[in-house]
């Protein structure tokens, strides 16, 4: 059985979703760090 698309394709959807999302992965990344030092110092 042969998937419906190529490995071009597959790989193009993971590229597409990553450079629509990176401002954000950034976002709460830093975000993550904050809640961290947060909890620490608490």
């Amino acid at each position: 059985m042969h998937p419906p698309f190529t490995v071009q394709q597959f790989f193009g959807v993971f590229r597409l979703y990553n450079t629509a999302v990176w401002p954000a992965q950034v976002l709460l990344l830093l975000l993550a760090a904050l809640i961290l030092l947060l909890i620490a110092l608490r």
